[in-house]
């Protein structure tokens, strides 16, 4: 599993061997980071706070507490912090290639700011874990548990967990302890021993993501480091191929919306990480694929140009003055004041559209909702008090102290609270009132 990599004879930190190998055999960063703390018998924190965070090529950047919360999930990635905690790490340890326990040979062709690319939480398999005590070999993560698509072991086919078995906590991306097998609440092991004979159904596209996902991970040998310009070189031939040349048709075809791929070329822009994973799976190819073998001589067959049908946008189906007509009508409208969501679905425009012409009529239309509530709130208020008297004088008036035991009792069917500040005010108003009638009595 280990692959080749080179030391040299003296490091500040342990010349720890990273575990390689490609697909779900390669650890992640984060995992190697842990390893070597439990290498060195100290916290992981520790290990990063006064060994690691002071050798970072960062600029003025201090150790924050959210780090730990958020920001260390993208050490895996393909921003700052991978390149920083791999050039840290490899100069502390002098062990070379860990930016292969990344993603960063993909930073050409995947933006280093958007959704869809890396998990917002730590991730699992039971049943790799459980292999790893049995084998006894160092727990250790890999790297591609770390993508949000991920779902799916493809050697055990059961979905990743991401919550602990005896407590049902989430983990912590850098635990205290060494030992990412280990919850970081309970210090229960994430694998009891009835893992290893869990079975469990999955579905087969979700097999054939997670194996498109694991060709990312190359080995050394087979590492690529594919760019924007090669995927743009890559969908103009598919256009000229299928298409004629035309990249609205073929943006159609791969499910991307009618303007993707022109925005793309014309922007020099790099797609989202989950169009990306899309064009792949559409075209039946792995990501590994896309980029390293030719296309199909035929587009994709659950659609071709010809079989296309897109529903028509709403701009065609209604003009510029007849929208206006409909939206002073509603603005126009005494007795009514819907929320514009609802008015624009009503109709049959998108939001974006109509905002887009009438830019000032949606502003008064979302005034004239808020008034609207303003003043169905303050109605109900004036009922919830209203209720809250009557319901004060019917205790009196049967002869009991109206408490505020038997208050709560009594308005707990109509859902009030005396915690709400009005009612409570009304109620120790009509008290005081009580009190004052008992004093003056002779």
């Amino acid at each position: 599993m280990e692959s080749r990599h080179n030391t040299s004879n003296s490091s500040a930190l342990f010349a720890l061997p990273p575990i390689q190998g490609g697909g779900n055999a390669t650890e992640s960063l984060l995992s190697y980071l842990v390893r070597l703390a439990r290498a060195h018998q100290i916290d992981a924190r520790r290990l990063v706070r006064y060994s690691v965070w002071p050798a970072l090529p960062l600029d003025g950047a201090g150790l924050a507490i959210s780090f730990y919360r958020e920001d260390a999930r993208t050490v895996n990635g393909i921003g700052r912090y991978a390149h920083a905690f791999t050039q840290a790490l490899e100069r502390l340890t002098s062990v070379q290639g860990l930016e292969g326990l990344t993603f960063q040979a993909w930073k050409g062709v995947i933006p280093e700011i958007g959704a869809g690319f890396l998990a917002k939480e730590v991730r699992w398999c039971p049943t790799c874990l459980a292999e790893q005590r049995h084998q006894r070999v160092d727990s250790h993560f890999p790297l591609v548990w770390s993508l949000d698509a991920y779902q799916v072991c493809t050697r055990h086919h059961r979905p990743l967990q991401h919550l602990c078995p005896w407590c049902g906590k989430r983990q912590q991306l850098i635990p205290h302890y060494p030992d990412q097998a280990r919850c970081t609440h309970c210090c229960g092991y994430l694998a009891p021993a009835s893992s290893m004979q869990t079975q469990e159904t999955i579905q087969e596209t979700d097999l054939r993501r997670a194996h498109s996902l694991e060709s990312m991970i190359a080995t050394p040998e087979d590492k690529i480091m594919p760019t924007q310009p090669q995927l743009m070189a890559i969908l103009q031939t598919a256009a000229e191929r299928w298409t004629e040349g035309e990249k609205k048709k073929l943006s159609r075809i791969l499910g991307l919306g009618d303007r993707a791929i022109s925005g793309w070329a014309n922007k020099q822009q790099k797609p989202a990480f989950p169009q990306l994973l899309q064009i792949a799976d559409r075209l039946d190819m792995t990501l590994h694929q896309l980029f390293t073998q030719s296309l199909p001589d035929r587009a994709p067959s659950s659609s071709s140009p010809d079989q296309i049908k897109t529903r028509p946008r709403p701009a065609a189906q209604l003009s510029k003055a007849t929208l206006e007509s409909l939206l002073r009508q509603q603005l126009e409208t005494s007795n009514s004041a819907e929320p514009v969501s609802r008015i624009l679905k009503r109709i049959g425009v998108t939001r974006s559209y109509a905002k887009y012409w009438f830019p000032e009529l949606l502003a008064q239309l979302t005034y004239k909702h808020q008034l609207s509530r303003q003043q169905a709130t303050a109605e109900r208020q004036i009922e919830d008090v209203e209720r809250v008297a009557r319901v004060f004088r019917n205790i009196a008036d049967g002869g009991s102290y109206p408490s505020i035991r038997q208050m709560s009792q009594a308005l707990r069917p109509y859902r009030l609270s005396l915690q709400r500040e009005p009612l409570r005010e009304e109620y120790n108003k009509l008290r005081e009132s009580i009190r004052n009638t008992e004093l003056s009595r002779p």
